[in-house]
């Protein structure tokens, strides 16, 4: 009996033991499985995030910025969208699902390619913001080496500006009439208005129809608006930090343009040109308008062509002018130079040989031209801006040799927010109108000149 007794007090040891060594194998594997768990928690949530998509300079671009900005473009993109349907839509509409149909087809005709960004072009939308970023750090690095800042009130003044207020006054005073200003006159043709009778009788002189202005807001409503865009953003779930952030690139980059042309002691003023041109397609409708020119002179027959309908003309002619223009304008308006070198090396009012040269969608045409005036002028906003623009672009080229780029963000591109399934239903084309539904404008981050008009035109 006491043998057996020793035999099953060994046998219980035995098993306790085992017993122990189970609970302790499997604590371990429990606790290695909760520290894989929370080591990859700690990477995936604190670690990665911060980890550097980009070195600029030695500034650390993070994964985290990189993602909350991409998040906040589609954000953006999204209720620029959304404003687009509801303006298409309009209000209280007798229909309001075919409403939604035909203004889904309009921004699917005019957007598209915002919403293939949206579905499916989100490495695309990555890669530009992280471009975007790179050059935003590269300008900032630069004014901060110039001393340039932006202050808060600064910031706060453009924002205002984008959405027609002006704490400070409107940049420009609005013109007064001068009731003893002469008329000053001209070849070209301009806009008039119905002409009206005086109270003697007579007919009252036309007058050129005013160009629109903007309509300028008070603060109240300068704040609802911005309070209901920055509603609508974090509404999808965008971080609106990101909406002040832009605003100071975008005068910051402002700062630094100036900076940089004035360093390079580029000229604020060039070489202006004013010219006619008669524009044809074929040998002999160029033909007929030289002859027509030596029986008469070239201003007679360029106001023939302009004033004419296509139908009444002899010749199947353009008559246009460009007044006080630089050299690049002149090249910007046709596939080569031929028409600059005239315009700059031709006396005044004698006209050019035939000139073959091409529009800027390569169309062939023969041009005849005479310079109407030349003399050095300041350079206009545009052209002013345009070189900026290439000077700034050529600066931060060669800064990009100092960035350090990572591909690791290429597996992390956020897709959210994400667009409504709405927008990239299939829908009926819409009726084709002669006149185009507005478009709304997006968030004016970055200011952008406008082009002038081409001679196509």
């Amino acid at each position: 009996e006491a043998v057996r007794e020793r035999r099953e007090a060994r046998l219980r040891a035995r098993h306790d033991a085992e017993e122990r060594r189970v609970r302790l194998i499997a604590l371990g594997i429990i606790g290695a499985i909760v520290a894989i768990l929370l080591i990859g928690l700690i990477v995936e949530f604190v670690v990665t995030p911060r980890q550097a998509i980009a070195e600029v300079n030695g500034e650390s671009i993070t994964l985290a910025d990189w993602q909350s900005q991409v998040e906040y473009q589609r954000g953006q993109l999204i209720v620029g969208l959304n404003d687009q349907l509801q303006s298409f839509i309009g209000e209280d509409p007798e229909d309001p699902v075919a409403a939604e149909q035909q203004a889904i087809g309009f921004i699917q005709q005019f957007s598209g390619q915002q919403i293939g960004l949206l579905v499916q072009g989100h490495e695309q939308l990555g890669e530009f913001v992280l471009e975007d970023m790179i050059d935003s750090t590269l300008i900032r690095q630069g004014a901060a080496e110039r001393g340039l800042t932006v202050s808060d009130a600064e910031v706060d003044n453009f924002l205002g500006e984008q959405f027609g207020y002006y704490a400070e006054g409107t940049p420009t005073p609005f013109p007064e009439d001068d009731p003893d200003a002469d008329a000053t006159p001209t070849v070209t043709p301009i806009a008039f208005e119905a002409e009206e009778e005086t109270d003697d009788g007579a007919e009252a002189v036309p007058t050129a129809v005013p160009q629109p202005t903007a309509t300028l807001v008070t603060a109240a409503s300068f704040e609802e608006q911005l309070g209901e865009r920055l509603d609508s953003l974090e509404a999808i779930g965008a971080d609106t930090v990101w909406y002040r952030h832009f605003a100071t690139n975008a005068l910051y980059r402002e700062k630094l343009l100036e900076a940089l042309y004035t360093e390079a002691a580029l000229p604020t003023e060039d070489e202006h040109v004013s010219i006619r041109l008669l524009i044809a397609s074929s040998g002999e409708d160029i033909g007929r308008l030289e002859a027509a020119i030596e029986t008469s002179d070239f201003l007679t027959v360029w106001n023939s062509v302009r004033s004419l309908a296509p139908e009444e003309q002899l010749v199947q002619a353009q008559a246009t002018e460009l007044l006080w223009q630089t050299r690049d304008i002149f090249t910007q308006q046709f596939a080569d130079d031929v028409i600059a070198e005239a315009a700059f090396n031709l006396p005044i009012g004698e006209v050019s040989d035939v000139l073959v040269t091409a529009r800027t969608d390569g169309t062939p045409v023969l041009v005849l031209l005479e310079v109407t005036g030349r003399e050095v002028r300041p350079l206009g906003e545009f052209v002013l801006a345009q070189r900026q623009n290439e000077l700034l672009e050529d600066w931060l080229r060669g800064q990009r040799n100092n960035v350090t780029r990572r591909e690791t963000w290429r597996t992390r591109v956020p897709r959210t927010p994400a667009l409504d399934a709405k927008f990239t239903q299939a829908v009926a084309p819409p009726i084709q109108q002669q006149q185009q539904p507005p478009s709304l404008p997006v968030e004016p981050v970055e200011i952008e000149e406008v082009a002038p008009p081409s001679i196509d035109e």
